[in-house]
This record gives C-alpha cells, sequence and structure tokens, in this order.
C-alpha cells in the first residue's frame, strides 16, 4: 500500500514478516511500505521486541506521498510500540530518499526517541 496510487502501480505489493519463537525476542520487518492497518495490525498481534522500519520517505519531483515509511510513522510506532527497540533502515540507499541517515539521527533526538529508535549506519551491526 502506498501513500501515492500512481506510485502503487509501479512498486506493487510490498511484504512484512514476523519472527517468533519461544527462546527469542519477537523480530518485525516492514518491506517497502507506508504505515497503514496491515502495519499496525501485525505490531498490535505480535507485540514484537524489536522492530525494523524502512523509514527514508521518498520524495520523487512532481509527485505527493512517499512510497515507503516516513518519520512521522516512526513517531507513530514509538507511541504504538511502547517496550520496542525500532531500527531504521534503508537510510543513504537511493537519491529519492528524503532522510540520510544523518539528517534521520536529528529528527530521533529532536523528538526524543533515542532511548528505543536506532538509527542503523551502514554495515553496522546490533546484538539484542
Amino acid at each position: 500500500m502506498i501513500s501515492n496510487p500512481i506510485n502503487a502501480e509501479g512498486c506493487g505489493d510490498s511484504m512484512q514478516f514476523v519472527l517468533k519463537s519461544p527462546w527469542q525476542k519477537t523480530f518485525y520487518v516492514s518491506g517497502d511500505t507506508v504505515w497503514n492497518e496491515l502495519v499496525e495490525l501485525a505490531l498490535n498481534k505480535y507485540k514484537p521486541d524489536i522492530i525494523v522500519l524502512n523509514a527514508a520517505e521518498t520524495a520523487y519531483e512532481g509527485i505527493k506521498g512517499s512510497s515507503i515509511m516516513e518519520a512521522n510513522d516512526i513517531k507513530k510506532c514509538y507511541k504504538l510500540c511502547k517496550d520496542a527497540k525500532i531500527l531504521i533502515t534503508h537510510l543513504n540507499s537511493y537519491p529519492h530518499n528524503k532522510y540520510t541517515i544523518e539528517t534521520m539521527k536529528i529528527f530521533v533526538e529532536e523528538n526524543n526517541m533515542k532511548d528505543r529508535v536506532i538509527v542503523l549506519e551502514d554495515g553496522e551491526i546490533i546484538k539484542f
């Protein structure tokens, strides 16, 4: 589901998945999607401990709306999933991304989310 129908035609369906085990933390990974009822349903149903969001927010010239999650979607996730660590990915990947690693770190800090939101550096490895 994309916020702009013109973008949606070219992108096709998106995906998300959950890794759940009684011996490990529950892990949710969003695909290239915008915030929608299916994302919210999965987060509410599985209550993941770790969430990965592709949230660089795209900005195509002449096209309104993003084809992936926006910065404000990170705030929605942060408020909804009060105990989860949220990893932000897909930054510095494409020239049409609105946010870079550096600008996303500023956004996270300005919105007081550093306690649970991690902006991943290229090649960074995180252990939980």
